[in-house]
């Protein structure tokens, strides 16, 4: 990312980059921002995400991503992940949300393969407790036990294999 002037943006809480043809994240050092929305560009890498410790929202719609990777803990106040319409197919793929997980309440993952597998949405789920929201629809208080009971059913056949 070129071109913007950061000791004069410095404030900046919300940057509005959709459908610029970007192809990463990186470059982006607004201390403050708190809003970020990407959608419809080409960006395949997440990059440089970890210097916007103050970001609540970012909007990654229709990107070419494979991959959560670059996702950051020091993202602690992020709450709304958007990334309908990219190339996620794996469940290994979403791993990196825990490092937001403490924080994210809302993940709209339609459009993307993975949305077409059995039980994505119990796993997403079970590995982030705190969402209220996936895809746009509550999550229910019936699937947050479904989840626990399948996390509690995996961790279970886990320790059974490292037993035998």
């Amino acid at each position: 990312m070129q071109g913007l002037d950061y000791p004069n943006l410095t404030n900046l809480v919300t940057l509005e980059l959709r459908g610029n043809c970007l192809e990463t994240t990186d470059g982006i050092y607004l201390p403050n921002l708190r809003h970020l929305y990407l959608a419809q560009n080409n960006i395949k890498k997440l990059e440089g995400l970890e210097k916007l410790e103050r970001l609540i929202t970012l909007h990654l719609r229709h990107n070419q991503l494979e991959t959560l990777d670059g996702l950051s803990a020091s993202m602690k106040c992020l709450e709304y992940l958007n990334v309908r319409g990219n190339l996620i197919s794996s469940m290994r793929a979403l791993q990196t949300l825990a490092s937001v997980g403490q924080t994210l309440k809302a993940l709209v993952l339609l459009d993307n393969p993975i949305a077409k597998t059995d039980d994505y949405r119990l796993y997403v789920i079970s590995q982030l407790p705190h969402l209220e929201r996936v895809d746009k629809d509550p999550v229910t208080p019936e699937e947050k036990f479904e989840a626990q009971k399948k996390n509690k059913e995996s961790q279970t056949g886990l320790e059974q294999a490292k037993g035998e």
